[in-house]
């Protein structure tokens, strides 16, 4: 057993036997543990307002306050309910360890105990109970990640909402208009004109596609946290792409002025 897993820990043994009592904290002591002594359910409970142990060793038969009842308070708390109790007792009926499984214990040593059963006990629900806050931990980032992500992306989605497509209309506005007088079949245009509204277009083209880089430039900067090698893969693509289309107007156009 790696004893140094368990160094450091806090142990609250509840007990009303003395020699039960310095038994187990000499030996806990030993192991470099650090153990918490109350010798009833009550002194426990008041001992766990100010102390917080990593697990509780509780005796069930205690004059006043049980074991049963102590086990229930505590899984009443919101500040306690989560430290893992083991029961000790000599009481080995079934019905009595179901009571105690009922009551928020998640073991039961019967007395008369073996230190090394009650280390490997401890040991186990250590690591358990390590493994739990680490996922604990773990899904309370992951939480507040999505979070900021969602606002990040809602933040993102307004933003271009509102502002693109009045950046769009002016550009696009153009080259509607200017396309206009090439498909007019009652309009004959001079050779100069036709130049002239040609590079209109060809100028219409080229600002609406700054604007679409430029939306997509602000996009990878609100998300540069998060995809990075995706993201830049895209705005490579997505920026080829806007270039082939550029070329493939203006090519069309002088094409049609050719003729």
């Amino acid at each position: 057993m790696n004893i140094e897993e368990i160094q450091g820990a806090v142990i609250l043994i509840v007990d009303d036997n003395p020699e039960n009592l310095g038994v187990l904290f000499d030996y806990l002591s030993e192991l470099g543990i650090t153990p918490l002594v109350a010798q009833s359910g009550q002194d426990a409970i008041e001992l766990l307002e100010e102390k917080m142990p990593d697990i509780i060793l509780l005796d069930i038969l205690m004059p006043g306050l049980d074991g049963f009842e102590t086990c229930k308070r505590l899984k009443a708390n919101n500040k306690t309910e989560d430290i893992p109790i083991i029961f000790m007792t000599a009481l080995s009926e079934i019905t009595d360890k179901v009571r105690g499984f009922e009551a928020g214990a998640v073991d039961y040593i019967t007395k008369p105990f073996q230190l090394e059963e009650i280390l490997a006990r401890i040991r186990a629900h250590l690591i358990i109970q390590r493994l739990k806050n680490d996922l604990q931990v773990k899904n309370e980032a992951l939480q507040e990640s999505l979070e900021r992500e969602r606002k990040l992306m809602e933040d993102l989605r307004l933003n271009l909402s509102i502002s693109l497509p009045h950046e769009l209309r002016t550009p696009l506005n153009a080259i509607i208009g200017f396309a206009g007088f090439f498909i007019n079949p009652k309009r004959v245009l001079k050779p100069e004109k036709v130049v002239e509204y040609g590079n209109e277009i060809y100028q219409g083209g080229l600002r609406l596609n700054r604007l679409v880089e430029n939306s997509l430039l602000y996009a990878n900067l609100k998300l540069l946290k998060y995809a990075s090698g995706d993201r830049k893969t895209w705005q490579r693509e997505t920026s080829a792409d806007s270039d082939r289309i550029i070329a493939s107007i203006a090519r069309q156009k002088a094409e049609e002025l050719e003729r």
